[in-house]
């Protein structure tokens, strides 16, 4: 497979893709202790709503070597980042990633990760810093965890240094992400800023009231305004949607 970032820009960063008839993991999160801590108390929503544990924690040597196991050459690790009054209250530092990647560097592809909410400088002063100086090879927004919508023009500074650099910027939408991440408002972003390359992920199928309508909850009024997505489906699409 070739490298999917070349680029015309004179500083753009490149992704090597080793040529390979492996799996590339698109998204790959280790459940290491820095990044799970904020995932492992027992009321995190995944885990009530899917009434399952949280998995186990393990350092990153066992987690590369279970990717390895199953097949899979590359995985892309991206950032996740919630700023509140200066300070990281969920995800981790970009610092971490770019050292995960460092530690191993033919299988990890590190992906920085912002909160626009920090300001336009703080923004820029952090990518140039894990972009220009740690390495790492594009840009990822949890809209879920910011509370922001993906069309907001609070992203706009995001996708024209994305832009300006050469690099993805990779969305997360869909699943149970609600309206802010919804797909629909991801085809309206490119409105408000001149960005080129954008790569969607969590499959944007289910969405969060096709979910809601597949749990049942769609069946009053009620339980209809605690789904946070848009028209309810009805369960013959629901169930379209899910084949």
């Amino acid at each position: 497979m070739e490298s999917t970032m070349t680029t015309t820009p004179s500083d753009a960063t490149t992704i090597d893709t080793t040529p390979s008839t492996g799996i590339i993991d698109f998204r790959a999160r280790p459940n290491t202790y820095e990044y799970m801590a904020d995932l492992l108390v027992p009321i995190y929503p995944l885990w009530t709503q899917f009434r399952t544990d949280p998995p186990p924690v393990k350092s990153l040597d066992t987690f590369i070597q279970a990717l390895r196991a199953n097949g899979i050459d590359r995985a892309f690790f991206t950032g996740r980042q919630r700023i509140e009054n200066g300070r990281l209250t969920f995800g981790v530092p970009n610092d971490y990633v770019a050292q995960c990647v460092a530690a191993h560097p033919d299988v990890l592809i590190g992906v920085a990760s912002v909160d626009p909410s920090t300001g336009v400088d703080e923004v820029a002063q952090e990518l140039d810093h894990s972009i220009g100086e740690r390495g790492l090879k594009g840009i990822a927004l949890d809209f879920h965890w910011m509370k922001v919508p993906v069309s907001d023009p609070v992203f706009t500074p995001v996708y024209a240094y994305a832009q300006k650099k050469g690099v993805p910027v990779i969305l997360t939408i869909g699943g149970l992400n609600g309206l802010f991440g919804h797909p629909d408002r991801s085809q309206r972003s490119p409105r408000h800023s001149p960005i080129s390359r954008s790569l969607l992920r969590t499959g944007c199928v289910p969405t969060s009231t096709s979910t809601c309508d597949w749990r049942g909850a769609t069946r009053t009024s009620s339980s209809r305004r605690r789904c946070s997505g848009s028209t309810p489906v009805s369960s013959r699409s629901s169930r379209r949607q899910a084949t």
